[in-house]
């Protein structure tokens, strides 16, 4: 979905809704991870305003990846459609 880099997070999702994450992750260089238990992240999420605007902004540079994504595939598929209704 989603190549990470230093300084981004991941299963913030499922700490927000609490719901199994979405996704899985797999490094793909040395990598350090931090654990954040949910007291933690709720703690970041009310007491540090700076933080809660990162993750926001995290939020919404996957989101707008995530349109791209589907606007392109959703170009791909009126491609192929008009392409298989000129065959026919």
């Amino acid at each position: 979905l989603a190549t990470l880099n230093s300084g981004d997070a991941f299963g913030e999702l499922a700490m927000i809704d609490r719901t199994p994450r979405s996704a899985s992750a797999q490094a793909m260089t040395y990598t350090r991870v931090y654990r954040i238990s949910e007291e933690g992240y709720q703690f970041l999420l009310k007491d540090l305003p700076d933080w809660t605007q990162i993750i926001l902004k995290s939020f919404a540079k996957r989101i707008r990846h995530a349109n791209a994504i589907i606007r392109q595939q959703n170009e791909q598929l009126k491609i192929l459609q008009h392409q298989d209704y000129i065959q026919h």
